[in-house]
């Protein structure tokens, strides 16, 4: 997960720079952000290394044969939902960038729908600690707060 931050860190600076309401180009390059966020889900997926919450209905999963998660035990496929939420903002992405609307204004929406969704997606998640908040929500916030910056700041400079 470092190294997607890394470069979102990397792509907040380079927008930050931006000074006028166009599209910076070296944006568009960055969508294997995205990409690669889905694949490592499938992957997550797959060995079950954060799985979701007991959830005994049409649509969860058992694993048998994971070190990590329990077994024998209905788990909530929240890899799966995370995929579906992240390939629909992806695609929401793709289409702005294909009408040549994606500025900077949408990518600060951008953040805000992919910290939003990470947020409340870990409610989902089987809890392994006691806090209220766990280091990925709160990760997520500090993302939500910058895409909300981004948005308004972006929106003043359309305004004026």
């Amino acid at each position: 997960m470092l190294p997607e931050i890394s470069k979102l860190l990397q792509l907040l600076v380079k927008v930050l720079k931006v000074k006028s309401s166009s599209f910076d180009p070296t944006i568009k390059n960055n969508t294997s952000i995205i990409i690669k966020t889905i694949s490592k889900k499938i992957r997550c997926f797959l060995v079950a290394c954060c799985y979701g919450r007991k959830y005994s209905v049409p649509g969860s999963i058992i694993y048998n044969y994971s070190s990590i998660a329990p077994k024998n035990i209905s788990l909530f496929s929240v890899q799966i939902l995370e995929t579906l939420i992240f390939t629909l903002i992806f695609i929401y992405m793709i289409k702005k960038t294909i009408k040549n609307k994606f500025n900077n204004k949408e990518l600060g929406i951008f953040i805000i729908l992919c910290g939003t969704s990470k947020f409340l997606l870990d409610f989902l998640r089987m809890k392994t600690t006691s806090n209220i908040f766990s280091t990925n929500q709160l990760l997520s916030l500090v993302f939500i707060f910058i895409g909300i910056f981004i948005f308004i700041k972006y929106l003043k400079e359309e305004n004026d």
